[in-house]
Order: structure tokens, then sequence, then C-alpha cells
């Protein structure tokens, strides 16, 4: 069986060497039919999110070498494959495959049996079709991925009282401020996927207020509709209301940073305890801010602890997932 999979993840690699190798939505075509035209590649798809770079390949060839992929990677993203060659795992028939399931089923994830990754998996697989690069082997691949992952979320309790990056940030500032939330505002950047689930679990916590913002503001105001006591934020006043707030969640896929160690300096008039929390790769926030008197940083890595103390209830499912 001549399916390959070459990536890197949370587990070994360093974040700012997966946000350096992470695809944006409007990366991949090009990127695709790239690794497409290498010699002995098929077929090939793209899995890129704040935890995993990774590419899937089909080869009518027997000996396809899984550098030949690394060295594209890099190359794609203008990096030098000598220095980051370590991180790479790759895996060669059932095992690529088994890889896959375990990674759509959240097996493999930083949060046991989250089920944001089952949507990223089935996006990953629908850019690979528009753009032409994914035909029957990895369209049967991961349709058949997709299948076992609803399966298992269905038979076992894997994905009771599910948990995500955005959620495991909230209880990680319920920790931080011992859940007395009740004096404490918060300013969400980003509206989508994540930033959404993390406003949900924000609404339980108490919080005297919540802020949110996007650069298109349409999104905003449907979730300020469905959600109440959000007060919506244009993109542009959004450092005036940091200065107002003690915590500021970002998740957005901007190329760019939303938060500036500069424009953070200018717009905070007090020294009160802040706390920033960067779920998305690559960063949205200038590590630089902790230089800040008063400013607390904390990216997707940090949670990992938080992360291994919710884990235990989920272990034994997880051992039938994987029989699954």
């Amino acid at each position: 069986m001549n399916i390959y999979v070459s990536g890197i993840n949370y587990k070994t690699t360093p974040l700012q060497i997966r946000e350096s190798l992470s695809f944006s939505g409007d990366e991949l075509a090009g990127s695709l039919k790239k690794i497409r035209e290498l010699p002995g590649i098929n077929e090939c798809v793209i899995l890129s999110t704040c935890n995993r770079t990774e590419v899937y390949v089909f080869s009518k060839e027997e000996s396809l070498k899984s550098d030949i992929i690394e060295k594209q990677i890099c190359k794609l993203k203008g990096m030098e494959t000598y220095h980051i060659k370590k991180y790479f795992y790759a895996y060669r028939g059932v095992n690529a495959v088994r890889h896959l399931f375990k990674v759509a089923c959240g097996l493999d994830s930083l949060v046991l049996g989250e089920d944001q990754i089952l949507g990223q998996v089935k996006s990953a697989h629908d850019a690979a079709m528009k753009a032409d690069s994914s035909s029957s082997v990895l369209n049967k691949l991961f349709i058949e991925a997709v299948t076992v992952a609803k399966k298992i979320k269905t038979v076992t309790g894997l994905s009771n009282n599910s948990l995500s990056i955005a959620s495991l940030a909230v209880k990680f500032i319920e920790g931080v401020f011992e859940k007395r939330l009740e004096d404490k505002s918060v300013l969400i950047i980003g509206a989508g996927e994540m930033g959404t689930i993390a406003l949900k679990n924000l609404q339980s916590t108490g919080l005297k207020e919540v802020y949110l913002t996007n650069r298109t503001h349409g999104r905003v105001s449907s979730l300020v509709s469905d959600y109440a006591n959000i007060k919506p934020v244009e993109y542009s006043d959004r450092y005036s209301i940091i200065n107002e707030s003690d915590i500021v969640i970002s998740c957005t896929a901007s190329p760019h940073y939303t938060i500036t160690r500069d424009m953070l300096e200018k717009c905070i008039s007090d020294s009160k305890e802040r706390i920033f929390i960067d779920l998305a790769v690559p960063r949205d926030i200038d590590s630089e801010i902790e230089q800040i008197e008063g400013v607390t940083y904390y990216n997707i890595d940090h949670l990992k602890d938080a992360a291994d103390k919710n884990i235990d209830k989920r272990v034994v499912e997880a051992g039938r997932a994987g029989d699954i």
C-alpha cells in the first residue's frame, strides 16, 4: 500500500517551527500543485492546523522516500531542511492509514478526543479535491477516516464533555484567577470557530464584560445576536478596549500580529495584571509584550499542562477508540 505521510506536530516540534511550516488557506492550492508535481507522487493532501502540518501522499512507486516530501514542504516555506529535519516523522502503508485515523478521531491531539480536528481533516480533503490533487485512493482514505471518527464519537465516550484548545484556554483562565472572574473583563479577537468556542465557554464563568472584535464585522454581529451580554468592538478600537480588559484571547487566521508590543505600550495606562492568550498559529500576539509591566503572555504550548490534567477520564475511552 503506497500511502505515505510526513509531518511535524506539537509533541516534538517547537511552536516557532510549527508556525513557520503552517499553510494558510490561500497557500493550499499552489502548494498542493507543487507537491503533486514531484516525481512519483500521484495524489496529495495537506493537513495544516495549529498543532500539526502533515502531507499525505499516494504514489504508484514502491520506493518513494519521505525526504522528498519533507524537502518540498521546507522549500515551499523558505526554510532549510537541514535545520529542522529532526522534527519530521514519516509513516508508510498501514501505519500511515492508522495515523490518519488517529488524527481524525482526536487520538493524536493535544486535547485527547477533541472535536475540532475532524472538521479540519474534512477541510483539508476538500481543499485537495478542489485543487485536483486528491483522487480515488486518497478520497477513499479520507472518507474512511471521517467515517471511523464519527463511529468513535457515537459508540464511545471519548467526546463526552468535549474539550478543544479554546475551551481548554477558558479552563486555564479560571485556574489563573482561581475562578474569581466576576470583576474581570475579557476581549476576544477573532470570531471564527475557535473564537466562537471560547465565547461559548466564557458565558458560564460570570465575567463582568465580554468584548468581541474581528476584522470583518458581519460575523461579530451574528454572534452578538446568538449570545447574551456580548459587546461588539470595531477592530480598529481593539487597543482602547485592551486598556479596560483583564484578559485578551486572540485566535485569528491573520498572517500579521493582531497585537504588537509598541502599540500595546502606548495604549496601556496602568500596570494592573493582564493576561494575554494567543491561540493562533502563526501567532497573533508579539511575545515581546511580556516585557511590559503587568502583562503575562501565554501561547498554545502553555496549555499542554492543562490538557494533561484533563486526560484521565478519557484514557479508557481512548483505548476503546484505538480498538475500533
